[in-house]
């Protein structure tokens, strides 16, 4: 039998799965599209870069890989996962979410650090002395420390269900 209730009802559930079907199809096309630009800029540089000049940067792309591991050791994705135990309480999941951001991007600092003095004894022996160590490993360093940024803020987004935030943020650290 059919009621206002009811059909409000059946309405605003309607609303509730195109929003999700949203959401989901932003997740999806912003993960997709930087993945698809990355194998087409890697295409171009192979047609066009010699081969000692395509193999730094497979050395540029394999250290940007690693040395984002160690920036924080998967504490994006952590800080996303206890945020659930507090997301019932706003002002104290909004605290808990500033909070970890300024403390990772800290620890992401630090580890830069660290990282940066570690490079530079450990360049020479890893790439033969055929690639210079000034400025590539410092600019690699700096990128995958961006990255990790942009992945935080990205599994924040994600958490907090803003599609729209997430494919600003992500446009953004695709332009950089």
């Amino acid at each position: 039998r059919l009621t206002s209730v009811n059909i409000q009802n059946s309405f605003q559930a309607m609303l509730r799965r195109r929003r999700k079907l949203a959401s989901l199809a932003v997740y999806a096309i912003m993960t997709m599209v930087p993945r698809g630009a990355n194998a087409i800029i890697a295409i171009t540089y192979a047609a066009f870069l010699s081969p000692a000049a395509l193999g730094i940067y497979g050395v540029c792309l394999a250290m940007q890989s690693m040395l984002a591991f160690f920036l924080d050791g998967g504490v994006s994705q952590a800080i996303v996962r206890t945020y659930y135990d507090h997301h019932n309480e706003p002002a104290v999941a909004r605290a808990y979410l500033a909070r970890m951001v300024v403390t990772s991007r800290a620890v992401s600092l630090l580890s830069s650090l660290v990282l940066l003095a570690a490079g530079y004894f450990a360049w020479k022996p890893l790439t033969a002395g055929q690639v210079p160590f000034w400025p590539i490993f410092p600019l690699v360093l700096f990128a995958s420390f961006l990255e990790r940024g942009g992945e935080l803020l990205a599994n924040i987004c994600r958490a907090l269900e803003r599609p729209k935030m997430f494919a600003a943020g992500d446009s953004a650290q695709a332009v950089t």
